[in-house]
């Protein structure tokens, strides 16, 4: 797992981000719906995790990823959107 802060992309904008998860094929873990309608229109990349922040505490999405990464391969997330 890699933080954008460890990526020096935590301020840059969402496109560089992405571009950043594509490049390295990463699965995203967002709150942010620009990177749902991103989704919609390049289902092509490694997966999104998507947690409302209202919804979930952090300690919460990180049970639930734990959860994922023992439960779903890398090959099942490509191109899936999974809601938290």
């Amino acid at each position: 797992m890699t933080t954008t802060v460890e990526a020096g992309i935590r301020t840059k904008d969402d496109g560089a981000q992405w571009e950043f998860a594509q490049r390295e094929a990463r699965v995203m873990v967002a709150c942010d719906e620009d990177f749902l309608a991103m989704h919609d229109a390049n289902p092509d990349h490694a997966g999104i995790v998507f947690y409302e922040q209202q919804a979930r505490g952090v300690g919460r999405v990180i049970e639930w990823l734990v959860l994922m990464h023992g439960a779903i391969t890398p090959d099942e997330m490509r191109g899936r959107v999974q809601y938290i």
